[in-house]
């Protein structure tokens, strides 16, 4: 009975640990979303990200408007966004900075 305890209160630590790394990987970017074949997300600096999603997120009411999707990045080229969750910023979007020269 005392193994199983000691088992027991070992996994609760583990899954408390883990859900706090998750927590800590997620971040949150701002910009504007779009699509062509794939949704993406350009920020007011010009980089562009290509958006997934981990569950059931409508972006398609989204395209054209700036949000802020919360998330995890993924590495690729383009470098993508995988999102948990997207939030309403305005029904429009700010044009791209320029490029420095």
């Amino acid at each position: 009975m005392r193994k199983f305890l000691l088992l027991l209160a070992a996994a609760v630590v583990l899954a408390g640990t883990s859900g706090a790394a998750d927590k800590a990987a997620e971040q949150t970017i701002t910009g504007c979303l779009g699509t062509n074949d794939k949704f993406t997300l350009t920020t007011a600096e010009g980089k562009k990200y290509e958006v997934t999603v981990t569950k059931v997120l409508n972006l398609k009411p989204h395209v054209g408007h700036e949000v802020t999707l919360t998330g995890t990045p993924t590495e690729g080229t383009p470098p993508g966004f995988k999102a948990s969750k997207i939030t309403h910023v305005s029904d429009t979007c700010k044009p791209a900075a320029a490029a420095p020269k």
